[in-house]
């Protein structure tokens, strides 16, 4: 950025550090960071690299995340040992992404050197505060999307900008090789991509040819629509092979046709659970549109962005539509309606529809503008110093410190516990213990885990079980009653001595024959 971004630099930085202490100090943060579902990429690496299991032996999402979660975890792990450390890295690096990405998409739309600079500035501006405000409030945090759709969303604004771009490639042969590229690679890791980039591209490029007939641009739309093809049919192949797991592929849901019911419920549960940060969604909206119909006036402004901000009004559209029948057709969504976390153009999208208004405004109001908002960043960094916790703090898991700390006075070695709980003891952890996920009933777990936790024999056999998530009862039918209790916290460990082996060895036999039968009803193994 150089010399002339000075005054951004400083800001960005002072708020990534609100935003990281935020990641630990903010409750409803740190619930989404550290719980079960991010740690995936951390479990897969952990099982792949460190413990040296093999891929074909895993039950990945649907959403497998190749790419780009996945590969930066990875990557990120070649230099950081610490489970907490990698995730805090992770975070930083996704804010960074999209960060970039959104400065990518909308200095595609600025026509010179210097409207493109004062893009960047409002953009940095709005970011950051964007980023501070975490110290707040959580509501659009799932917008960053570690291994839940963040890394399609900013690929989302990265194709944009590439799309928008196109004409001034002058080897057209790499832009499309890296375009498809992008295109394949992200509709195959994370199908979700495809309601936010590829479906709303190709609408409003047909849209943009009907309206010009530029050969071009149907040129452009073949090739699009050739690599979304390629993408969609690769996913549905990959879909087929034994370690993805598909749930609704193996339990029947109810298929609906009323998207209206659904599209109700998701409001109600919005306006139910987090009225206030609803009711924020929906004023910032209300307010980037005034914003960009204010600042539409005059000749000069009368086009600027125009592309761009067609183009995220499709998105938003195309996404949310898309979503909401998709997943009623499949009865994904039922009781609860649809996630927030899935509708991340919805959460995020007001950001760049208030960085175009601002730059139109600031062609005629630059001082203005620019004072405006340094006002409102001190505001919000003063609200922060006063009200905020800005103590940088690691986390600490409460779970994973208490077995660690009596791990060599009770002799604890692997367990049993539920989903939530395997992921935990098993990435925080210091002392290296495991804990293989089982359901209440002590069926195994068939979700993100890899078939050698209930079939490999292990160095260390089980001696302990997490409650609650088990039934104790069973419990104790199967391995008898615990030599010790041990309170952590609002579990409970039950731990076994050396005389329960023999009945922890029969139980992972029996193990092992189920697994082996959900393999062959489930048409992964043939039935000899």
């Amino acid at each position: 950025m150089g010399w002339k971004f000075r005054k951004e630099i400083v800001l960005v930085a002072i708020s990534f550090f609100v935003f990281l202490t935020s990641l630990n100090n903010q409750p409803q943060i740190s619930d989404l960071v550290f719980n079960a579902d991010i740690l995936y990429p951390a479990i897969l690496y952990q099982d792949l690299i460190t413990d040296k299991n093999p891929i074909y032996e895993w039950s990945l999402t649907p959403s497998p995340y190749f790419f780009p979660d996945i590969s930066i975890f990875f990557l990120i792990k070649l230099f950081v040992i610490g489970g907490v450390e990698s995730l805090y890295l992770t975070f930083f690096f996704q804010a960074i992404g999209l960060l970039g990405a959104l400065l990518l998409f909308v200095r595609s739309g600025a026509d010179s050197e210097e409207n493109k600079n004062t893009i960047s500035h409002i953009t940095i501006f709005v970011y950051s505060i964007f980023l501070i405000s975490f110290s707040f409030q959580s509501y659009f945090f799932p917008s960053f999307g570690f291994a839940a759709h963040g890394g399609a969303l900013i690929f989302t604004f990265i194709s944009g900008a590439l799309w928008f771009s196109k004409k001034d490639w002058k080897r057209k042969i790499v832009f499309w090789c890296l375009f498809g590229a992008i295109q394949i690679l992200l509709i195959v890791s994370d199908p979700l991509y495809f309601f936010y980039f590829s479906l709303p591209c190709l609408i409003y490029s047909a849209e943009e040819w009907i309206r010009n007939k530029n050969k071009q641009e149907l040129n452009s739309i073949f090739l699009l629509l050739v690599f979304t093809g390629i993408g969609l049919i690769a996913y549905k192949n990959l879909a087929k092979v034994n370690f993805i797991f598909i749930p609704t592929n193996y339990y029947q849901r109810d298929s609906s046709l009323n998207f209206l019911q659904i599209l109700w419920i998701s409001i109600q549960n919005q306006i139910r659970n987090t009225p206030y940060s609803f009711t924020a969604l929906t004023g910032f909206y209300l307010l980037s549109s005034l914003l960009l119909l204010i600042s539409k006036g005059g000749r000069k402004n009368q086009n600027r962005f125009s592309n761009q901000i067609s183009f995220l009004i499709r998105v938003l559209l195309v996404s949310f539509l898309g979503i909401l029948i998709s997943g009623t057709i499949t009865g994904l969504f039922q009781l609860d309606g649809i996630a927030i976390r899935y509708l991340l153009p919805l959460l995020f999208f007001w950001i760049p529809f208030i960085i175009i208004a601002f730059f139109r405004l600031s062609l005629s109001y630059k001082k203005q503008v620019f004072l405006g908002f340094n006002l409102l960043y001190f505001i919000i960094v003063v609200s922060v110093l006063y009200w905020g916790d800005l103590r940088p703090r690691l986390y600490r898991d409460s779970l994973a410190d208490c077995l660690d700390q009596n791990q060599e006075i009770l002799s604890l070695k692997r367990g049993l516990s539920n989903f939530w709980d395997s992921r935990r003891i098993r990435i925080f952890s210091r002392k290296n213990l495991r804990a293989d996920n089982y359901l209440k009933d002590l069926h195994p777990e068939y979700w993100q885990n890899s078939w050698t936790w209930f079939t490999k024999t292990p160095e260390e056999e089980y001696n302990f079980a997490v409650l609650p998530g088990l039934d104790e009862k069973k419990l104790s039918e199967e391995f008898g009653e615990p030599k010790h209790r041990l309170s952590c916290q609002k579990h409970e460990i039950l731990i076994w001595d050396s005389k329960a082996k023999e009945r922890f060895v029969r139980f992972r036999e029996k193990k092992k024959e189920e697994v082996e039968l959900w393999h062959k009803l489930t048409g992964r193994k043939k039935i000899l």
